[in-house]
C-alpha cells in the first residue's frame, strides 16, 4: 500500500472525511503540479514561439521541454510525434476530421469496439454516416466483459480503414490486447486509433510494443490540468494530414493569395495553446514515475478487490467483474433495487464520491443490459478507510431502500 500520498493533495488534505472515488472522471491535483503552475504564472509567464525577449523564451523552453517529457513517458520516438490539445476528445476528432476525412469512402468500413467512450465512438458513427461507410461494433465476452477477439479478427477486412480501441474501458477497466488489435489491423492495411486515457494514469505505456499509428491521452486523468490532452501520431500520418483548425503559430507564410503552413507538430496547434496546461502534465509525469507506475497499479488494484470482495459479501450488489480481471481501481456495481442515481447521491451526502450513469458510454450499457451503473475509482491517494466507507455507505443504502 502507498503511504502518506493523500498528504500531497490540498483538496484531500482541505477536506479530511472526503472519500473520493471519481478519479476515473478526473483525478485530484498534487501539490507539486499546483506549484509548477502557479510558478509559471508568477514568475515565467509569456505568449511562446513569438518572442525573443527572455520570458517568451522561457516559456517556449518549458512548454517544449513537457512534449520532450510526455514523448519519452511514452517511449514515443520523437517529441514531434505528439500534438497538443484540450484533452482525448478532441485528439480523437483531429484524427477523425482529417486522415479520416480523405480516407474513408462509401462503401468503406470503420470497426469500434462496444467498449468505447463516446469519444472514440460518435467521432467515427459521424463519419461513417457522412461517407456512407459502415460502422461495425464489435462486442465482448458476457462471461469475462473483455473484448471478444474471435469477432474482432472477423470484422476486420480488406475494406476496413481504421480499428479504433480503448486500451482500458471507462467503465470496466478491461484492457484489450492491444498488440493483436494492431496486428490484426495492419494485416488488412488498416489504422490503428487507441484511447489511452483511462489506461496511461495507471498502467506503464511503451508504445514501441505495439507502435499505434494514432493514441490519444488527457491531463486531466493522471493529475494533471483539465483542457490539455496529447494525440500520438506516427511522422508519415502527422506530414499527409492538413491542418485541423487554422490561425497564429501554425503557419510558415500567408499571402494574400495563399497559406503555407509549419510542419507538425505545430501545423496542428493554432492559437495561443495552454502552455500551463503543458507544465503540469510534465510536473505530474515526474510525480508519477517517482512512485512508479507499477506501484500505484498495484496499489489501486488491491483496493478494487478489496471493495468488490466486501460488497460481494454484502449481498443485493452486482458486481460486474470476476475478481481475478480486477488490474486497476475501476470498480462497476449496482445496488439491486435501486436505481443508480439514488445509490450516488446517498452516498455524495456522505461525502462519498462515485459516478453514476452511462459513463460516456451508452452503447456499453445498453449491451449490458442496464439503464445505467456506479462506477467507484480507486486511485494512488485512496486507501483502505475509503473502501470501509464505500462500503458503510452502501449499506446505508441498502438500510434505506430495502427496510
Amino acid at each position: 500500500m502507498l503511504e502518506g500520498v493523500q498528504n500531497d493533495f490540498p483538496v484531500l488534505k482541505n477536506h479530511p472525511g472526503l472519500a473520493y472515488l471519481d478519479s476515473a472522471a478526473s483525478t485530484q491535483k498534487p501539490s507539486v503540479v499546483l506549484d509548477a503552475m502557479d510558478h509559471f504564472y508568477r514568475f515565467n509567464y509569456a505568449n511562446i514561439h513569438r518572442g525573443v525577449y527572455s520570458l517568451s523564451e522561457q516559456a517556449t523552453a518549458s512548454y517544449e521541454a513537457a512534449r520532450m517529457r510526455i514523448a519519452r513517458f511514452i517511449h514515443a520516438k520523437s517529441p514531434e510525434n505528439l500534438v497538443f490539445t484540450r484533452n482525448t476528445t478532441e485528439s480523437i476528432n483531429l484524427v477523425a476530421a482529417t486522415i479520416g476525412e480523405s480516407m474513408v469512402r462509401e462503401g468503406d468500413e470503420i470497426v469500434v469496439t462496444i467498449m468505447e467512450h463516446h469519444a472514440n465512438f460518435v467521432p467515427w458513427q459521424q463519419l461513417a454516416l457522412k461517407k456512407g461507410a459502415t460502422l461495425k461494433v464489435v462486442g465482448i465476452d458476457r462471461e469475462t466483459l473483455e473484448l471478444d477477439m474471435a469477432e474482432l479478427a472477423s470484422a476486420i477486412t480488406d475494406k476496413t480503414r481504421f480499428v479504433c480501441c480503448t486500451m482500458a474501458s471507462n467503465v470496466l477497466g478491461a484492457t484489450p490486447n492491444v498488440a493483436e488489435v494492431t496486428r490484426l489491423a495492419r494485416k488488412f492495411g488498416a489504422l490503428t486509433v487507441f484511447d489511452a486515457a483511462q489506461f496511461v494514469p495507471h498502467h506503464p505505456l511503451d508504445i514501441t510494443s505495439f507502435e499505434p499509428d494514432f493514441l490519444a491521452l488527457s491531463g486531466h486523468k493522471m493529475l494533471g490540468a483539465d483542457g490539455f490532452g496529447v494525440l500520438y501520431g506516427k511522422s508519415e500520418h502527422l506530414a499527409s494530414m492538413p491542418p485541423f483548425m487554422t490561425g497564429g503559430d501554425m503557419i510558415e507564410n500567408v499571402t494574400i493569395e495563399k497559406t503555407t503552413y509549419s510542419q507538425p507538430p505545430q501545423k496542428f496547434e493554432a492559437g495561443t495553446p495552454f502552455i500551463a496546461g503543458a507544465i503540469s502534465l510534465h510536473s505530474a509525469i515526474d510525480y508519477l514515475e517517482n512512485i512508479g507506475l507499477d506501484r500505484i497499479q498495484e496499489h489501486e488494484t488491491e483496493l478494487a478487490r478489496l471493495a468488490d470482495e466486501k460488497l460481494r459479501a454484502m449481498g443485493k450488489v452486482r458486481l460486474y467483474r470476476n475478481a481475478n480481471r480486477i488490474h486497476n481501481g475501476i470498480l462497476p456495481f449496482n445496488v439491486e433495487g435501486v436505481h443508480p442515481h439514488d445509490v450516488a447521491t446517498i452516498l455524495g451526502d456522505m461525502d462519498i464520491c462515485v459516478r453514476a450513469g452511462h459513463h460516456c458510454a451508452q452503447p456499453l450499457i445498453h449491451f449490458m443490459d442496464e439503464i445505467a451503473m456506479i462506477r467507484a475509482s480507486f486511485y494512488l491517494y485512496n486507501t483502505e478507510e475509503d473502501v470501509e466507507r464505500l462500503v458503510a455507505g452502501i449499506q446505508k443504502t441498502l438500510e434505506v431502500f430495502h427496510k
